[in-house]
């Protein structure tokens, strides 16, 4: 059982609560220590803190509103700090480097599992007396989102009214009381860029549009990889959402069959080595593959998808790189976060299509009904998800593609 499963037991499983509870007081002591032992920094009037410490994909959603925000007249004289998850470190730093002017990467494991580093965290934090702290995070953390807001000292501290999906009611009601503000928010499901929009119009008291994810184009470089190739990302961040490496293998040999021309491309993080060699494993010896996987860059990988034909990937942060590019991809889901992460809003991209198992078909046109009925959990598993059923659609897809360049 790694590091990340036994935190999900923690916050998830009801026997566990005492434990959760003595941990976030434990947590609590430690930043109250690293305050007492920090000097007090003199309140800077133009200094703005920003945390954001979720992952790669809650990143690409809101970066277009952080851009916003910062070129907005009520905050453009300010310097902005960004307190970010180390997850998506390069990206941020890669094609927002002119935004911010100062970033605090952290890792959110060890910043809950190592008392020296958030020690160490929360000083660095600290350092600066800013005058506002906002933490945009719908589905707020305590340990996390609400307690690195009340550590940073500054005297305004904006946060939003936020849901459960990360924090047991009683965790809410104490992480509220970290802000001196609560922004409202509209108590249903709604696709994370929506939910992005109504938390910084909020903010900034007018009507934000809707902003595309859209990564500038001088952060394409030319092809590393020759092309023309398709991606295959077998990986993702949940176990839950990971559809079998042996599926995957019948997915790879089908693409290699029908579509010759294509090279066929793996990525993935170093983390996710162990799936590379299990769907080595389901392949015959010398299937043609050019094997990325802990071989890019976050900066690499955003060329390589930019210059990819089609992408095909579980539920994961790839996704939200393809729709920032304008590259088409085929997302394999399970149905978990329905309507928060999945599907695409149209006005946002008509480049991401979802393959769901067959039990989505029932609820074709009506997600929004189903959506909280299985908030925050897949309501089949990602199993369920046939192969027929994925060639098809990767068929129609690329069909669809080749009519609109013609």
């Amino acid at each position: 059982m790694n590091l990340k499963t036994v935190i999900r037991f923690l916050k998830t499983a009801p026997l566990m609560v005492p434990v959760l509870a003595g941990i976030n007081s434990a947590l609590w002591l430690i930043d109250r220590f690293a305050i007492w032992t920090s000097p007090v920094p003199k309140t800077d009037p133009n200094a703005l803190l920003v945390i954001k410490v979720d992952l790669l994909g809650d990143y690409i959603l809101f970066r277009a509103y952080l851009r916003y925000l910062k070129q907005h007249p009520t905050y453009q004289q300010y310097r902005l700090t960004f307190v970010g998850n180390i997850a998506f470190r390069q990206i941020a730093q890669y094609v927002d480097a002119d935004l911010v002017n100062r970033f605090i990467w952290v890792d959110i494991y060890k910043l809950t599992t190592n008392p020296r580093y958030r020690f160490q965290t929360v000083r660095q934090i600290r350092q600066t007396g800013y005058a506002l702290t906002f933490c945009p995070s719908y589905s707020r953390v305590l340990v996390l989102d609400d307690f690195l807001a009340l550590a940073s000292g500054a005297p305004i501290r904006i946060g939003c009214v936020p849901d459960s999906t990360n924090a047991k009611p009683w965790e809410v009601w104490l992480g509220n009381r970290c802000y001196t503000q609560l922004l409202p928010t509209i108590p249903q499901i709604m696709f994370e860029a929506e939910r992005n929009r109504e938390i910084i119009s909020e903010l900034l008291h007018e009507e934000v549009p809707l902003l595309s994810v859209g990564f500038p184009h001088q952060f394409i470089k030319v092809p590393v990889l020759p092309p023309p190739y398709m991606i295959i990302s077998p990986g993702a961040g949940a176990p839950d959402k990971i559809w079998p490496m042996a599926r995957f293998a019948e997915i790879l040999t089908y693409l290699n069959d029908k579509y010759p021309t294509y090279k066929l491309v793996i990525t993935g993080t170093p983390a996710e080595q162990p799936l590379m060699n299990e769907l080595r494993h389901c392949l015959p010896v010398g299937f043609p593959l050019i094997d990325k996987v802990g071989k890019l860059t976050q900066e690499d990988l955003i060329t390589v998808v930019a210059h990819a034909h089609f992408v095909l990937a579980n539920d994961s942060g790839i996704v939200h790189i393809a729709a920032a590019l304008n590259v088409t991809c085929m997302s394999l889901s399970a149905g978990k976060s329905l309507v928060r992460w999945h599907p695409y809003p149209a006005a946002m991209t008509t480049c991401i299509h979802y393959v769901y198992p067959e039990f989505f078909d029932r609820w074709k046109g009506r997600f929004d009904e189903l959506a909280p009925q299985v908030m925050g959990i897949a309501p089949v598993s990602i199993q369920t998800l046939d192969v027929a059923r994925v060639k098809e659609a990767i068929d129609n897809c690329l069909l669809e593609r080749l009519e609109m360049s013609v």
